[in-house]
């Protein structure tokens, strides 16, 4: 199928529409998850920190590098999406967004998912638009510095919130643990086999798909306005990077 194709099958997309409207208010994200019998998505009461970001944009690996730190916190993540964010912006709950330059993380999450690319794109932009709306009330981290100088995130938290945070794993054989936890969580959300286009760590696999996918954005005029509002979005939050 083309990166550009409609979802596979008009009940997939409309599933995708329907829970996309639930976790991006404020209101129905926290039952949306208590539905899904996954409280960890929603900064519920006594939430310490809620990390969030468009996937593709090291929410894993900041997630789990801040669990081997400090494992007794409370965090919640990974729900993707407005809902949570303007919950813990109303209720004052520290949080983390993570941001990844778009191309990049558009063309990940099209082929961890086989998303059609125009979906993927207006995503980015309503949640960082949601990002944007919120700005004043969270730590907003790039990609690139995430993945590289843990300190400097660690730092802000502290800074912002303060939140007492014990150092961040910087040895090379600490970072190979937190990367193996990610790997380990991704063994068991897909029930013990892990496809290397979905894990949460670089694959040649990956690599290799990449460029299909990016020459389909170059040579749709749609597609690459779409992506030229997500950079627009993007230099707008990080002017500094």
């Amino acid at each position: 199928m083309s990166w550009s194709d409609p979802l596979p099958g008009s009940t997939r997309e409309f599933s995708y529409l329907v829970k996309r409207y639930a976790k991006d208010s404020e209101y129905l994200a926290g039952p949306y998850a208590l539905a899904m019998r996954r409280s960890e998505l929603f900064p519920f009461v006594g939430t310490d920190l809620l990390v969030e970001g468009y996937p593709r944009s090291a929410n894993t690996f900041v997630l789990h590098a801040l669990k081997w730190s400090n494992p007794e916190l409370k965090y919640a993540s990974h729900m993707h999406t407005c809902g949570p964010i303007k919950y813990a912006a109303r209720k004052q709950i520290p949080m983390l967004v993570l941001i990844r330059e778009p191309r990049s993380a558009v063309v990940s999450l099209a082929i961890r998912e086989n998303f059609r690319l125009d979906y993927c794109l207006e995503w980015y932009i309503r949640f960082y638009r949601c990002v944007a709306e919120q700005r004043n009330s969270l730590v907003l981290t790039d990609f690139s510095t995430a993945t590289s100088d843990l300190k400097v995130v660690y730092d802000d938290l502290r800074g912002t919130f303060g939140l007492s945070l014990r150092r961040p794993p910087t040895e090379p054989s600490e970072i190979s643990e937190v990367q193996q936890m990610v790997v380990y969580s991704n063994h068991r959300s897909s029930g013990g086999n892990v496809n290397p286009l979905r894990v949460g760590v670089p694959t040649q696999e990956k690599r290799d798909a990449v460029p299909k996918v990016e020459q389909e954005i170059d040579g749709s005029r749609r597609l690459s306005t779409l992506l030229e509002h997500c950079s627009d979005l993007y230099h707008q939050l990080t002017p500094c990077v």
